[in-house]
């Protein structure tokens, strides 16, 4: 997604929260804990890209572009607090 600006949010605690991106090189952080909010799995049944919450649940968006899930994860997902 042109243009798109990657944005940490960090707590008064020293956890950060974002969505992963490699313009910012957060390994050199130092040692980092990763956790996924969605997945994108290929569904055979629908023949599509399929968005659901990191730890299951109901599809929040499909579309036959891989790209387009990530770029609507951006969008849905980019204000985390």
């Amino acid at each position: 997604m042109a243009g798109t600006v990657a944005v940490l949010t960090f707590r008064p605690d020293g956890s950060g929260r974002g969505l992963w991106t490699d313009a910012i090189p957060l390994a050199n952080l130092g040692r980092l804990t990763v956790r996924r909010v969605s997945r994108i799995d290929w569904s055979e049944t629908r023949q599509v890209w399929e968005i659901r919450p990191a730890r299951g649940g109901h599809v929040m968006h499909r579309d036959t572009s891989r790209a387009a899930c990530v770029d609507w994860e951006r969008l849905h997902f980019g204000n985390l607090k």
